[in-house]
Order: C-alpha cells, then structure tokens, then sequence
C-alpha cells in the first residue's frame, strides 16, 4: 500500500494542473477472498475512486483465485470460465490477474487493439460490445437480478422515478 502511494507522488496525473502535481488515488489491498485489508489514499484522492479502486481489488483478487472457474459455473456462468480455458486461462490460480489484465479479456479484439481477431473470452462480441456491455460484467448483473427475484423491467410504482 504504502508503495502504491509513493509511486503515486512520482507519477503526474493528465487531468492534474498545474504540471508539478502528483496523481491522486485511493489504495486498497484484499486478501484472496476480496476482503479489505487496508486503504490508503492521496490527500485529494478523488471520491468517485473510493468504491471503484475497492472493486478493482476485488475483481482481480477474484480471477487469481483458485476457485474463480468454479464460482462462475456455480453462478450459471460456465461459458466465460470456458471460453476462458480454450484460450489457455484457467481461473484456476495458476495465473496472477490485475485489474487491468481483466478489463483486456473483456474486450472484443484478443489481444485488444488488432482488428480481426477472436473476441476476449469475457467479452461479448461486436456489435453488441459496447462500454455498458462488456460480456461476463453485464451477464453477472443480470444473474444477481435473478438470482433475488428482481426484474429491472419491473420497478413498483413507489420506486418509479417521477
């Protein structure tokens, strides 16, 4: 944490003025089940960042485990943690993820930014990709809704924005 936090005073952030200031962020580090083991953040670390810097931890935590091919079958998700295999990621532990390692097997060209190539293997695939829908982020939220009997589609009419 505390290194995250150095590096963070050598680095210039590109929405940062003026050119002399460091970049501001939020640290969080999680045990291999995702629980929050600190926090540490820059004096201005922005408060958007808070939750999301935590989520990252998270996630990568998550696709590091040795469970995680495991869960997303038990979550009805079977057909990420394969498509996943085939491409040689096991989510079995074997392969340490960063957050920004997932974001890349999201995207519809693998590896990312060479036109023509199969889709990632947590993607889904053009043109329903969009930033709002990734693959495996938008399938798990659709699963949680089931999962607690909601419909997104059904709000109540006291919920109902006026």
């Amino acid at each position: 944490m505390i290194y995250g936090i150095q590096t963070a005073y050598t680095l210039r952030a590109a929405i940062r003025n003026p050119r002399d200031s460091f970049v501001q962020v939020n640290v969080f580090v999680v045990d291999t089940d995702g629980s929050i083991l600190g926090y540490l953040g820059t004096p201005d670390a922005p408060f958007f960042g808070f939750d999301v810097s935590a989520q990252k931890a998270r996630a990568a935590a998550f696709f590091s485990g040795r469970n995680a091919a495991s869960e997303l079958r038990a979550a009805g998700l079977g057909s990420f943690a394969d498509r996943a295999q085939q491409d040689g990621i096991a989510f079995d532990g074997s392969i340490a993820f960063s957050n920004r390692a997932v974001g890349f097997i999201h995207r519809p060209f693998f590896p990312d930014g060479i036109d023509g190539t199969p889709l990632g293997p947590l993607s889904t695939s053009l043109p329903e990709w969009s930033p709002f829908n990734v693959g495996l982020q938008l399938a798990i939220s659709f699963a949680f809704f089931t999962h607690v009997g909601c419909s997104i589609y059904a709000v109540p009419r006291q919920h109902q924005l006026q």
